[in-house]
């Protein structure tokens, strides 16, 4: 992983995990989402600042169990 030397595991779901030998670091997730894959790479770690969505453009999916089927959840 960008020459860092990473132990790799699979998760019960089929997610890959990249872990960093050194600073045991989170620095690759791959998995598949609706039939295609996606990869999260992160270049550094430090603090984030996530902004949530507004209630308006969430579901829950225990109300729509067909979505969270699609999602694997």
């Amino acid at each position: 992983m960008n020459g860092q030397l990473a132990s790799v595991f699979r998760s019960g779901t089929g997610a890959e995990i990249a872990v960093a030998a050194e600073s045991k670091l989170l620095v690759q997730y791959v998995t598949e989402l609706q039939d295609f894959p996606v990869t999260i790479t992160l270049a550094d770690h430090g603090d984030r600042e996530i902004t949530l969505p507004e209630d308006t453009d969430t579901v829950d999916t225990t109300a729509h169990p067909e979505i969270a089927a699609a999602l694997g959840l």
